[in-house]
């Protein structure tokens, strides 16, 4: 338990730290803020908190930065249940209120527009309904080097995509390759197709397909194009420009990840509500100094998105919380609209 005059300089220690970056020390600290504490008294509480764990000295300076245990205490005890600040609220509003946009376009503007806001990387993970399956799949010649790739769901939803394919098609191969596909995959969940595929369909049309490679690859591609069709990210060169991130390792981690595709299905399984997963808490980076805030938006009763924010654990948590959150519940009252002009 903190006493209060050590919850004080915590918390102007982490506020300053965001702000600039700057390593923070006790002369700054007194110099800057109106504490009732001496500069002796602020550096042997800063020597105690580092103590505990929750601040950190650097090689390079004399002064502390947050651990990610002060982070994580920051974020649970000493955030401000406050509301938006007035000037963002009324440029979110003036999206929510646009009628003229469809929901889902309203979803990725506000992941622009967040991402704006903050200068971090903003992700919308649209809904996928849990129980949505393969229903049925076709694969129509076009030349005799390209073919349209038709994928339905359960849903009733359809695309279709134009692939060339190397070799000239044939279309007795084709139709092999169709049936094959249709046999395996249909009533598959949309998730487990592309395992599917490696695990028992590339064999099975091995035995009765000569040139199956192609097509293949072709339908695998306009499949991951289908599913992902769902994610959105905004700003997304957001978090390499932060100053955090100056070492190229660590750049070229984060862009992998945020150009993984399975990243953004693991995340969305495994969000529940709003988080705030900090530095070693995530298991998606590398690197502790990452921290990704998540907030739920309910599409209907059993389907849900996510809005999500990706920076450095030296982030504006007040500010991206409050957004996340204000942004979630206003998109969940659009799709309850939707849904009550439909009854």
């Amino acid at each position: 338990m903190l006493t209060s005059r050590q919850i004080d300089i915590l918390k102007v220690i982490i506020d300053d730290f965001i702000n600039d970056a700057m390593p923070v020390g006790s002369k700054t600290l007194k110099a800057n803020h109106e504490l009732p504490y001496s500069s002796a008294t602020i550096r042997n509480e800063m020597a105690t908190l580092e103590t505990l764990g929750l601040l950190e000295k650097t090689h390079t300076s004399s002064g502390r930065i947050p651990s990610n245990q002060g982070y994580r205490y920051y974020v649970d005890y000493l955030i401000d249940d406050q509301d938006i600040d007035a000037g963002l609220k009324e440029k979110l509003e003036e999206l929510f209120n646009n009628r003229k946009l469809e929901i889902e376009e309203i979803v990725k503007q506000t992941c622009d527009l967040i991402a704006s806001m903050t200068n971090y990387t903003s992700i919308a993970l649209g809904a996928e309904s849990k129980d949505e399956v393969l229903s049925k799949v076709e694969i129509i010649p076009v030349s005799t080097t390209s073919v349209v790739i038709v994928i339905v769901t359960s849903s009733g939803k359809v695309e279709s995509k134009i692939f060339n394919i190397e070799n000239d098609i044939d279309l007795n191969e084709l139709k092999k390759c169709v049936n094959v596909l249709n046999k395996m995959l249909v009533g598959t969940k949309l998730g487990d197709v592309v395992k599917k595929i490696d695990d028992e369909i590339k064999d099975e049309l091995g035995k009765h397909v000569s040139n199956y490679e192609n097509l293949l690859d072709a339908f695998v591609n306009a499949f991951i194009k289908f599913a992902s069709d769902h994610v959105y990210v905004g700003g997304r060169n957001n978090i390499i420009n932060q100053p955090d991130f100056d070492d190229i390792e660590k750049i070229r981690s984060l862009v992998n990840v945020i150009e993984d595709y399975d990243f953004f299905e693991t995340l969305a399984k495994n969000i529940d509500g709003n988080k705030v997963i900090i530095g070693h808490e995530n298991e998606y980076f590398i690197d502790d100094d990452v921290t990704i805030v998540t907030s739920n938006y309910q599409v209907s009763d059993d389907e849900k998105g996510v809005i999500a924010i990706i920076g450095p654990t030296r982030m504006n948590y007040d500010k991206v919380i409050r957004l996340l959150d204000y942004a979630s519940d206003k998109i969940t009252q659009l799709f309850d609209e939707k849904r009550g002009e439909k009854e």
